[in-house]
């Protein structure tokens, strides 16, 4: 390796080195060479290094869904018992919904029951009444 090209090359950018091969154009010559080389290795860093961001990156973004997808886990299950227990809870006030409602009809038979026995028992007694207030028929002689 050539200390001196290395100076000059050694910490270029890829940008840098494309234009010095541009001004080194004769193919075949150490410098030409060289260069290829030194601009091969640069791009393989480029490359790993944005490589190895990307697995890191992706690396932390799968961290963060799956612990979303963790808590969103625990929510549904929380959410599905709410559902069960709801669900058991409904059943019950309709069973005894439909009790309620079959006291009441019963209720109300007996009050349209006692309501006409009522009125009947106020007839049966007005006509009572009634025949009591009447004068006395007098017997035929």
């Amino acid at each position: 390796m050539d200390p001196k090209r290395y100076e000059e090359y050694g910490n270029a950018d890829v940008q840098q080195l494309l234009k010095a091969l541009d001004i080194n154009v004769d193919a075949g010559t150490d410098t030409y060479r060289y260069l290829e080389n030194v601009l091969r290795a640069r791009s393989a860093e480029v490359i790993y290094n944005g490589l190895t961001n990307t697995a890191s990156a992706t690396a932390k973004s799968s961290k963060l869904i799956q612990e979303s997808i963790g808590g969103l886990t625990k929510a549904l299950e929380r959410s599905s018992a709410d559902t069960q227990a709801a669900t058991t809870q409904s059943a019950v006030l309709a069973r005894r919904l439909n009790t309620f409602t079959l006291v009441l009809a019963v209720a109300t038979v007996l009050m349209v029951l006692a309501s006409g026995f009522q009125a009947w028992e106020t007839k049966r007694q007005a006509d009572a009444a009634t025949l009591q207030m009447r004068p006395a028929a007098s017997p035929t002689r």
